[in-house]
């Protein structure tokens, strides 16, 4: 199965690997708007290549936590991995 990787994004402005048009983001699920295809996805650190955590509360709406760097991390650094979902319809 194929992964794609974009980086720098909010998860609502992702690209559809299939046909470049933004999706909707449904907890780890993403679907394109357009072509209808849905993707798993999780969210990596830029530096080590560990998952991160999202941070929340005030202030911090799309930013992450590194556990394995001990440091905040942007929404900027932070790698999308999408991986289209298997669908049992």
């Amino acid at each position: 199965m194929a992964e794609y990787v974009q980086q720098g994004l909010l998860a609502a402005d992702l690209l559809c690997p299939h046909c470049q048009h933004k999706g909707l983001v449904n907890a780890n699920l993403w679907q394109c708007k357009s072509c209808q295809k849905q993707y798993d996805f999780s969210i990596y650190c830029e530096l080590c290549g560990d998952a991160v955590q999202r941070l929340t509360g005030c202030g911090s709406s799309e930013h992450y936590y590194c556990r394995t760097c001990k440091t905040p991390v942007s929404r900027k650094a932070v790698l999308y991995t999408m991986t289209e979902a298997n669908n049992l319809s």
